[in-house]
């Protein structure tokens, strides 16, 4: 397109997501940080895409939330945690080291 004119696809992204500490081994925190209203979820799957864990599945507000996790339980790896807003979809990686 045009610079100045309409443009048909937006990408600037409605939400955050950050975890402390990374690597992880047990205890922690994800730091979600979003600007729309809507019904959000998110859930931590291994490398092949399998679900671990959910974290959330609720209608949220625009904000910052610090969600605890447990990853005691978890083996060492690469992990994902997705997130699903109302009109994306964010992928954030998380490694686990025991």
């Amino acid at each position: 397109c045009r610079e100045g004119e309409a443009r048909l696809v937006s990408v600037q992204q409605t939400a955050a997501v950050k975890s402390s500490p990374q690597p992880m081994s047990s205890d922690g925190t994800i730091r979600v940080t979003l600007s729309e209203r809507g019904a959000m979820s998110m859930v931590l799957t291994d490398v092949n895409g399998r679900m671990v864990l959910e974290l959330f599945d609720k209608n949220m507000s625009p904000g910052s939330y610090d969600i605890p996790i447990d990853a005691s339980m978890l083996e060492s790896g690469a992990y994902f945690l997705l997130l699903t807003t109302p009109t994306q979809r964010i992928a954030h990686r998380l490694d686990i080291l025991k």
